[in-house]
Formats: C-alpha cells, structure tokens, sequence
C-alpha cells in the first residue's frame, strides 16, 4: 500500500505533527492552562486518502485527546492522557501515556502503549524545555518497534508579542536535526507563524484568528518531495 511505503509505523508521532503545537505533544507545557477542547483535521502531503482527526481536552495541569491517521485500508490511532507537576518555582515535569492501535484491514488490528516525559522552565522571556518519547520503545511485530525520540527547545518572547524559537531534536541513535520558527500576534486578534525543519526539509507555516472564547486554526506544511499538508482546527475555551 502506498501509505506502508511512505511511512514508518507511527512516524507522524515521532515528533510534533507542527512545530507550533509543542504545547500538546511536551506534557510538561500544559501547567495551569485554562481548559481549552480542541477539533482538527486534516490530509497528509497531497493525498486527499491519507486523512488525520484530532480531538483534544486540555484543563489545569491535565490533558486527554484522540488521533486518528490513515484511510480506508490503514489506520493508526493514539488515545493519550497527560499530566503536568510543578516541581520547583516555575520548573515543572509532566507524564503521558500513549495507547496506540494500528489496524489494516482484512489482515491486523495490533495494540501497544507508550511513554512521554517531559520537562519544561521558564526564566523570564526565555522558556526552555525538552522531552523524551517512547521510553519503552513498544513493539508491533518482530520487525516494528518504535524508537526513542527527544528534544530540546528554547523559546525567547520579545515584547510580549513575538516569540523565536529554535529546537535541537533526534531519533535516537541518528544525527541531530534543528527546527527554528517565529511567531507574532497581532492586536490580540490574529497569530501567525513561519518555522523551517532540517530533516526532512520543511517549510512550516500557523495561523490563528480570535473571536472570544472561540479560534480559529490553520496548520500547514510543505515537503520538498511529497508536497503540502493541511489541518484546519477550532478551539474552544471552556
């Protein structure tokens, strides 16, 4: 199948589907959120077969969610639950827990689970943090087992409005690759963001537009080999 040979098992959880949602994927970062729910979806590359959902509930120090990737004939989904303590000022360390299923129709239906920590500080303008996943490397078959990934990241906010941010990551055992980005938000209304990824190249791009309680999301991404990937979201503060 097309999706087999394009993609690891569970790649598109290696590492954030965008690098402006480390919020979701560094359960260290969800500390004293208000409760937001949030609703995306999306396709991968161009392929309007390969189709991604996402549901996800953040509140204090806690957060739930649901993705699903795939199509009619493949599918990986990932329910997880996280939680965040506050370990000294304003240094703090979160746990998730990942229960992945991978199903292909007419052949398997496989389940595994899989462990997140992170750790996050802030230091005045400056946030820095980083992450460990698949601690416990789970295992699919004897010929799918899915690697340790990490990151450290380092994100300075200028005036309070504008935030540059540079990420040094890795799957464990392969050379370092960088993301850097910048995000800007415009009289409290609109948020936009620019971030380019080393490996594979990517050009990455966010938007965001406020309407109260309510807002509105685009994510995207573009691939030197396999084109563009959109998700269009909404949030909702409870």
């Amino acid at each position: 199948m097309i999706i087999v040979l394009l993609f690891a098992l569970f790649e598109s959880g290696l590492f954030p589907e965008n690098f402006f949602t480390e919020d979701q994927f560094n359960p260290a970062l969800i500390r004293n959120k208000p409760a937001v729910l949030s609703f995306c979806a999306g396709t991968r590359f161009s392929m309007s077969e390969l189709r991604e959902y996402e549901i996800h509930l953040q509140s204090g120090s806690y957060s739930i969610g649901l993705n699903s990737l795939g199509s009619e004939l493949y599918r990986e989904n990932d329910l997880n639950g996280s939680f965040n303590v506050l370990i000294y000022d304003l240094i703090s360390a979160g746990l998730g827990l990942h229960v992945l299923n991978c199903w292909i129709s007419g052949n398997s239906n496989r389940f595994n689970y899989s462990l997140r920590a992170g750790s996050a500080g802030q230091l005045g303008p400056l946030l820095l943090s980083g992450w460990i996943n698949n601690i416990n490397q789970p295992r699919f078959s004897s010929g799918d087992r899915l690697p340790v990934t990490y990151s450290v990241r380092a994100d300075y906010t200028l005036e309070n409005r504008i935030v540059f941010s540079l990420a040094v990551r890795s799957i464990a055992g392969n050379l370092l690759f960088y993301n850097t980005g910048i995000k800007s938000r415009f009289f409290n209304l609109v948020e936009i963001g620019f971030g380019l990824n080393t490996d594979p190249v990517l050009i990455e791009f966010v938007g965001c537009f406020r309407l109260g309680r309510l807002s509105l999301v685009y994510q995207g991404s573009s691939h030197y080999d396999l084109g563009l990937s959109h998700t269009f979201g909404a949030m909702f503060q409870l």
